[in-house]
């Protein structure tokens, strides 16, 4: 029987088709949507979605499987909308969503576009099955903030910064930032809106110096592309601790920049919200867990 976790992951990231966008929807890590997922193939005993570092695709048995579980879920979706409307004294009434038949598409073996299974706007929602009491509506997070919009890090060269972050990452160049007619800075950003700033150094408050520092980490959707970006750094001649993999507790791999300042990129993170990990780390680069905060 599939557990819940496992099948809010697997009918959301059919239809979204990106880790990240499932990871929001259903307000966890993307590395905890990559555990869910993994975990739910080893139990099916084959991949359900091929994925690489730029897509997303259900496999043949990946669509076979969404049109038989989404039915199940949508009654399952009905019946707890019910069961809230009786709860308050009302009327059941249709639940939000579109009505209209399963247009799921058959398999296909080739395809221009990726596979993904078409709801028809009814499918399931796990913000409205998943959220406990404790958890905030996504509006109320941070006061209203939705996402961080980027990070500003000083550089020493701004152009060969530019063109480090740029080409490791993929980003593309959206601003530029004078003073007095001098260039001081660059906003660089990727295809889903998120941005990495660079300011010379010089022309920051403090002349901050942060070699040797890890002051943001990035997140991947699986370890294989912690690898494939880790194979991108060495064409491109760029540092790099290379993958250190520690299994359930997460993957990392750490992209030192011109500067010596350390991008820490992360797959299969457990961190998220709802959850509490104390980590007591040792000198000899091995750690143990505890679970009562003491903050």
């Amino acid at each position: 029987m599939l557990e819940r976790p496992e099948l809010e992951a697997f009918l959301t990231l059919s239809e979204e088709l990106h880790f990240g966008r499932t990871a929001d929807r259903m307000h966890v890590s993307t590395g905890r949507v990559s555990q869910i997922i993994r975990k739910l193939e080893r139990r099916v005993g084959a991949p359900l979605f091929e994925r690489n570092s730029r897509s997303v695709a259900l496999t043949p048995l990946g669509l076979r499987m969404h049109e038989e579980v989404l039915p199940a879920a949508r009654q399952l979706r009905t019946a707890l909308h019910n069961a809230r409307a009786r709860a308050r004294g009302l009327e059941p009434q249709p639940p939000p969503g579109p009505p209209g038949p399963d247009r799921t598409p058959a398999p296909r073996t080739s395809r221009p576009e990726p596979r993904r299974a078409d709801t028809g706007g009814a499918g399931w929602h796990p913000a409205e099955s998943h959220r406990s009491a404790a958890e905030p509506d996504r509006g109320e997070t941070m006061s209203g903030v939705v996402r961080i919009r980027h990070i500003k890090i000083p550089v020493g060269d701004l152009a060969r910064s530019v063109a480090w972050y740029r080409d490791l990452l993929r980003l593309t160049l959206a601003a530029e930032f004078r003073d007095q007619g001098v260039l001081r800075g660059a906003q660089l950003m990727d295809a889903n809106g998120f941005g990495i700033a660079l300011r010379e150094r010089e022309f920051c408050a403090s002349k901050p110096d942060l070699a040797g520092f890890d002051v943001v980490a990035l997140e991947v959707g699986a370890v294989e592309d912690l690898h494939e970006l880790a194979r991108r750094a060495d064409e491109l001649g760029a540092e790099h601790t290379g993958v250190t993999d520690r299994g359930e507790y997460g993957a990392f791999l750490d992209l030192v920049d011109p500067d010596g300042t350390v991008i820490r990129v992360l797959a299969d993170n457990p961190l998220h919200a709802g959850r509490f990990i104390g980590v007591d780390s040792d000198a000899d680069g091995g750690f143990t867990l505890y679970d009562t905060p003491t903050l």
